[in-house]
């Protein structure tokens, strides 16, 4: 069919669809399948193909005479609801308000529609890997305060093992204080003395309070030695002279050395310096002595000789308690720095698996070997402060307990 409007222009009517869905607001209704991509929003549509098909079949039945021609017809085909979603969408209509079954064509393109299944499983992926990465964080903070507090419990047990050390000390300790006290008080009483003789000879006098101040600063040392070691505080690394550090210790050991009659001899390098925790360091050489000195309990008296020195080796500072007590056995050797695990019959066992804690946290190694004509050698190894050097690598680290 065609038109002609009123200045006699000829159109097709599917033609002007187009420009008026352009140019109103209101939806445009029809039956005709083809007006649906020029702008219809929707109607009952007739398909021109099911039509067409059924006239053929009609057409096939007469000629085969299964049919008569005349008042030929069939049954009036459903017709189909179809909604022009582009169109529906533009003008604000709803989309529900269609009535059930209603075919909705021309759908505008949209992930969602066209990859519903692909964005639900990107947004799967993503929740999961929300869900992991929050679970992950979770787990590193409570990993954070485990470490946390097992740092403060090493700690605690670090300061409770130079508690019971000192304990050890006691005598010796008593004993090196006792002195300077007394020789202060006979000093006292001789300047007493010399006050009340009525002539009181000024140059004995200074003397005296010279003793008298030699001795009450030699008391405060040990006392400031035995607070260092028992002070509760943090880690705190810091450059520091290795052969100083020791040589405290060995100061407040020398006592007890004495006490036991082993012959104490120091070999301390100086400008040695490292990265470290002094009062830590100094736990680490008082745990060693210690048990050098209770390994030489069965010993000849003139035979007990512990000997401690410091040297540079392999970019780093070394450190050796020799002994000359019952030496080690090849079991005792490899379980020398379990936990727990001791040879002495009163021992915990945790002296020396806390100088190998120590030790590593200040990026070290400690290991034992026997000394030629008995008794056995401990090793420290800590590497010089600033120094980029890495701990030795011989044989002689296969003894070291990982």
């Amino acid at each position: 069919m065609m038109f002609r409007d009123r200045d006699g222009s000829t159109y097709l009517p599917y033609e002007i669809v187009k420009p008026m869905a352009q140019a109103s607001r209101a939806p445009i209704y029809s039956w005709y399948p083809n007006y649906l991509e020029q702008g219809l929003t929707a109607g009952s549509l007739m398909s021109h193909e099911a039509h067409g098909r059924r006239a053929g079949e009609l057409a096939v039945q007469i000629l085969r005479g299964e049919r008569a021609a005349a008042g030929a017809t069939l049954p009036r085909p459903p017709v189909g609801c179809v909604a022009n979603v582009a169109r529906i969408e533009a003008l604000g209509l709803d989309l529900h308000a269609l009535p059930v079954g209603c075919e909705l064509a021309n759908r505008p393109p949209s992930v969602w529609r066209e990859h519903r299944g692909k964005v639900l499983l990107g947004l799967a992926v993503v929740l999961a890997q929300a869900l992991t990465i929050a679970a992950l964080v979770v787990q590193r903070h409570r990993r954070r305060e485990a470490e946390d507090d097992a740092a403060r419990r090493r700690l605690e047990l670090g300061r409770a093992t130079r508690v019971a050390a000192l304990g050890e000390l006691g005598a010796s300790i008593a004993h090196e204080v006792g002195q300077p006290l007394g020789a202060i008080v006979t000093n006292i009483q001789a300047a007493e003395l010399i006050l009340q003789s009525g002539h009181p000879d000024a140059a004995e006098l200074q003397q005296i309070f010279t003793d008298v101040r030699h001795d009450a600063l030699r008391a405060n040392e040990v006392v400031r030695r035995l607070r260092a070691l028992l002070e509760k505080r943090a880690v705190e690394m810091a450059p520091l002279d290795a052969s100083a550090t020791f040589d405290d210790t060995l100061s407040l050991l020398m006592p007890e050395a004495r006490r036991r009659g082993i012959t104490l001899e120091r070999d301390l390098a100086t400008g040695l310096p490292v990265m470290g925790d002094r009062i830590q360091l100094q736990q680490v050489l008082l745990n060693l002595t210690l048990n050098a000195m209770d390994a030489m309990r069965d010993t000849a008296p003139a035979q007990r000789m512990l000997s401690v020195a410091t040297r540079v080796a392999d970019g780093g500072v070394e450190v050796q308690v020799a002994d000359r007590g019952h030496g080690l056995s090849a079991e005792t050797q490899g379980r020398l720095f379990e936990s727990f695990f001791t040879t002495k019959p009163h021992g915990v066992g945790l002296g020396l698996s806390i100088v190998r804690t120590v030790v590593a946290a200040h990026k070290g190694r400690v290991w034992a070997t026997s000394r030629d004509g008995g008794g056995c050698v401990f090793k420290v190894w800590l590497p010089l402060a600033n120094a980029s050097a890495s701990a030795p690598d011989d044989a002689a680290l296969q003894a070291t307990t990982q």
